[in-house]
């Protein structure tokens, strides 16, 4: 992956990469935070139990005050038919995603992991679709549609 990383993004001298997991905390030593820390855990953290999602999340905002992560997460119903095996292709069946959190839930972290000061849900980004927009900036704007979109994420630390 991160060679294909690598040949797709240029070299930047605040990005780092390294290959392990994430679960490892080892790689939170070699980030410099002087100048403050963005992670990003997309495509990530929907594919870990929850208690680990939870876990490094926590760890994050312990160790990186003043930096910030974002992630996506799907809608439970969604992760709840994906995890059933569905198919893709006919190679591929998408893995189990045991980790959802609404983007109501995922405001609700302020208040229970210590070290996140702020939690933002981020607009999805436009597509070709003026329908598709339109569905998800309605979606966007009103909490009844959370448990049935998905979510994007932005947490400060502090």
């Amino acid at each position: 992956m991160i060679e294909v990383r690598s040949k797709l993004l240029p070299p930047a001298d605040r990005v780092s990469v390294c290959a392990q997991s994430a679960l490892d905390y080892s790689w939170m030593d070699q980030a410099d935070a002087t100048k403050g820390v963005f992670i990003t855990a997309e495509g990530l953290l929907m594919y870990l139990q929850p208690e680990e999602s939870l876990g490094l999340i926590a760890e994050c905002a312990k160790r990186f005050p003043g930096g910030r992560m974002m992630f996506d997460s799907p809608p439970a119903l969604f992760a709840r038919l994906v995890g059933r095996g569905m198919r893709t292709s006919l190679r591929y069946r998408v893995p189990p995603m045991p980790f959802t959190l609404s983007a109501s839930q995922a405001a609700r972290l302020v208040d229970t992991i210590p070290g996140i000061r702020q939690v933002h849900d981020v607009e999805s980004p436009a597509t070709r679709s003026r329908v598709l927009n339109a569905i998800m900036r309605t979606a966007q704007r009103f909490s009844l549609f959370d448990p049935v979109r998905p979510a994007m994420t932005l947490l400060e630390f502090g």
